[in-house]
């Protein structure tokens, strides 16, 4: 009789340690599950709803309170979330051994691609950014604290210094048309392209590709044609890309082709373009230009103006005028400033 006694006592505790539970994940997040807070909130408000019916049983007068249901979709901190992934990818793209990294990985084989973890590097550090770009918030929370992945791109650089790589050959007119169309403009000229401006932020559909920016043609036809009937007379292409070709081996780029939509659009595969204090520069040429282009930008502007890049933001571009046939185009290279 003393347990049944105690009983109710015993019950009123667990709820006490669960609905305090329940606030921290409300306030803070569930670092360590690998589910949304959401998910995580009902299944303890499922516990506190089965306690207080045991209690309700047993005719205790508790006054005991069960929190509301919540989102399946709910996160704790989002905005925090959001903000240190970015950084986080930011950081990561920007290291030198990470472009080190991707450079050699191409040329690696199987075994030293598993021996050095350089697949496994790439691959998380891909996957993050993927995730940002699909607002994956489960992921971000997991992998997108700031300097995680740091020490491994490093130790991994390391660990390919020195290795035998296979050859890579670039045909020889490829690299004289590379010297032709890389060629960087002066400060003024530069200078005479560019504004400062405040661009709006963009919802947008989006595919992301990974391989040659060569195939950028190829894959704005079908993505134009794929979401066709979500095209309206305000309708922006845009397109964000992570590597320099320079660096990255060529057919390892990653790249997100965009289209501006309402924030009504149906589809699943949407994000957000930050806009906010950008330097644009309006781009009037051919698509084997766009890199001398931001080569200028960022080697022979930048460097003389007082603005810094805003690392929370990605650089896009907007697409005005595109001729299929010849290649010129017309188009704004977005680049975030602080």
């Amino acid at each position: 009789m003393m347990v049944q006694a105690e009983q109710p006592a015993v019950w009123k505790q667990e709820f006490a340690r669960l609905s305090y539970e329940w606030e921290k994940v409300y306030s803070y997040g569930d670092a360590a599950g690998m589910c949304t807070d959401g998910v995580i909130l009902n299944r303890i408000r499922q516990e506190l709803l089965e306690i207080r019916e045991k209690l309700d049983a047993m005719e205790d007068e508790h006054g005991l309170t069960v929190p509301p249901e919540v989102s399946e979709s709910f996160m704790a901190c989002v905005d925090k979330i959001r903000a240190e992934a970015q950084c986080a990818v930011q950081e990561y793209l920007a290291m030198e051994e990470y472009r080190y990294v991707q450079v050699i990985l191409p040329k690696l084989t199987p075994k030293q691609k598993q021996d050095s973890h350089a697949m496994e590097i790439s691959g998380k550090v891909m996957r993050l950014a993927e995730a940002l770009a699909e607002d994956n918030l489960v992921v971000l929370r997991e992998y997108g604290s700031p300097g995680m992945l740091t020490g491994l791109i490093i130790e991994t650089a390391k660990k390919l210094q020195g290795l035998p790589l296979k050859p890579t050959a670039v045909p020889e007119k490829r690299q004289e048309d590379q010297q032709e169309d890389w060629q960087v403009e002066s400060f003024e000229a530069c200078d005479g392209k560019i504004t400062v401006e405040n661009i709006p932020d963009y919802d947008v559909i989006y595919e992301r590709r990974f391989g040659s920016y060569e195939n950028l043609c190829r894959d704005w036809d079908r993505f134009i044609e794929k979401y066709r009937e979500f095209i309206t007379k305000e309708t922006l292409l845009l397109e964000r890309t992570y590597d320099d070709p320079a660096v990255t081996d060529a057919e390892h780029c990653l790249y997100d082709i965009c289209m501006s939509v309402r924030e009504d659009c149906p589809l699943t595969n949407r994000a957000k373009i930050q806009g906010g204090k950008c330097i644009v520069y309006h781009f009037q040429g051919h698509a084997k230009q766009i890199y001398a282009a931001y080569q200028t930008i960022f080697l022979v502007w930048l460097p003389k103006v007082s603005y810094e890049l805003d690392a929370t933001k990605s650089l896009f571009d907007i697409y005005h005028e595109v001729d299929s046939e010849t290649l010129y185009m017309e188009l704004d290279i977005c680049v975030p400033v602080k």
